[in-house]
């Protein structure tokens, strides 16, 4: 989970005090995954994750146990259409966008 960490908080703005958790935060976590036999390829996930934040671990300031907050994120997904051609374009409103800077 030490990596799953490291990637949410090089996903998230300085700042967000993503930064200051430990691994500690994810108290269950089970993801499974259906490969196909013949091609190798993940057809299909499922995710069930908890994590248990406590405020001062982000904000740095003074809080309980008492004050974690629970987040639970339940998710499936399906793969399909491997090695389909795609286009993908910029939509007309976002030729504009201001990046966000990645740390």
């Amino acid at each position: 989970m030490a990596e799953v960490l490291k990637w949410m908080q090089s996903q998230s703005p300085s700042g967000t005090g993503l930064q200051n958790l430990n691994p500690d935060v994810f108290k269950s976590t089970t993801l499974k995954m259906w490969i196909d036999k013949k091609s190798l390829f993940p057809q299909k996930e499922n995710i069930d994750l908890t994590m248990e934040i406590i405020p001062s671990d982000i904000t740095g300031t003074t809080t309980t146990p008492d004050d974690a907050i629970t987040l639970t994120m339940n998710g499936d997904i399906t793969y399909t259409d491997y090695n389909i051609p795609v286009t993908i374009e910029l939509p007309a409103a976002a030729q504009n966008a201001v990046e966000i800077p990645q740390p």
